[in-house]
């Protein structure tokens, strides 16, 4: 709590405060305990004392860096909470995820198969009603459906397919040095 005054004290900005007050409160195990052991339909209770904060920084595709709210593993289980406080809605919420969620599994794989369930969460305190969705298909849908876009899926050209004659047959260069 010290830690979240001295930050406050610091801060002009009335949407950081929330925001600082939020990420520093969240901070205690036991108070980020008790919010995902009341919210969420957990088969165990998450104790305390398991929760491994990871601090972790992102690069987006425009090179800014990008920093999650807060990022958790539990302890001997194969969860890491991704949770994200937003003050305002948010329309491309879902991409965020998918970008924040892209880059969790990066940093934390280093090149290996990622085997950790992760859990994007959105605490929402707002005064508008949150309208967003909540998965990238139908924000996908929603967004793209005029043009006949699905985000995720793509045509695959596998030219193992052809045989060395067929591809010395086609027209274009581009089969010739495959």
């Amino acid at each position: 709590i010290k830690e979240v005054k001295l930050l406050l004290q610091n801060t002009k900005n009335s949407r950081n405060i929330h925001d600082i007050t939020f990420k520093g409160l969240l901070r205690h195990n036991l108070e980020l305990a008790n919010l995902l052991n009341n919210e969420l339909n957990l088969t165990e209770p998450i104790v305390p004392s398991n929760i491994k904060y990871i601090d972790a920084q992102f690069i987006d595709d425009t090179f800014h860096s990008k920093d999650s709210d807060l990022i958790c593993e539990i302890e001997n289980k194969d969860n890491i909470f991704l949770i994200e406080h937003q003050s305002t809605v948010n329309l491309i919420m879902p991409i965020r995820i998918l970008n924040y969620t892209r880059e969790l599994v990066k940093e934390i794989s280093q090149g290996q198969r990622c085997n950790k369930v992760i859990t994007p969460i959105i605490i929402y305190t707002g005064q508008r009603k949150w309208n967003v969705e909540k998965y990238i298909g139908e924000f996908s849908q929603k967004i793209l459906a005029s043009q006949n876009i699905k985000i995720g899926e793509y045509i695959l050209l596998d030219m193992n397919k052809y045989s060395t004659e067929e591809l010395l047959n086609k027209k274009g260069a581009f089969y010739k040095i495959v």
